[in-house]
This record gives structure tokens, C-alpha cells and sequence, in this order.
């Protein structure tokens, strides 16, 4: 089933693996089963994405590439992301 492109399980998924929830962690896994998700269009995997890159969990940290994402995803009301993009601007982590 999320192979065949259950975006919500492919997130889930990606959860899973990041944070080693009944499954050893693997940034790697999580990393490609949120782009899965996220090329499907789901917000809390664009989200994920834009988390990894903030953190540098998995990925080298990218402040640029997290705001890419986090947009994406508030674009689609996404209110965890819209918060993120929030910190983001009032710290002046990452934007001006």
C-alpha cells in the first residue's frame, strides 16, 4: 500500500524512520519516503522535508532549502509550517 502512493502512509512512514519509532533510524528512508509523499502534495510531508533541512538531520542544514518547503507547504494552510516560517522570520533564522 505505500508504495502504490498512499501519501499519508509514505509520510507516515518517513515519521518512522526518523525518529526511530518501532523501526531503527534511517535519514536516509525517512528522506525518500517524505519526497514520495510530498511530489503527491501532502503538506506535513513538505513540512518533514523543510524540518530535516532546518535541523541538518539526514541532510546538510539548509535554511534556504527548509523555507522552500515549509512554503509549500503553508501555501496549502499547512499551520505547523505557517508557525515555522513564522519562527523563521521573527528570529531571522535562515530570511532577513
Amino acid at each position: 500500500m505505500v508504495a502504490n502512493g498512499n501519501i499519508e502512509a509514505q509520510n507516515f512512514l518517513g515519521y518512522m524512520y526518523l525518529h526511530g519509532h518501532a523501526i531503527e533510524r534511517n535519514y536516509d528512508e525517512a528522506f525518500k519516503w517524505f519526497i514520495k509523499s510530498a511530489e503527491q502534495g501532502n503538506s506535513m510531508a513538505e513540512n518533514n522535508i523543510g524540518e530535516m533541512y532546518f535541523h541538518g538531520e539526514g541532510v546538510k542544514q539548509n535554511k534556504k532549502e527548509a523555507i522552500k518547503w515549509y512554503n509549500k507547504s503553508a501555501e496549502q494552510e499547512n499551520a505547523l509550517s505557517q508557525c515555522n516560517l513564522g519562527y523563521m522570520y521573527e528570529s531571522g533564522d535562515g530570511v532577513s
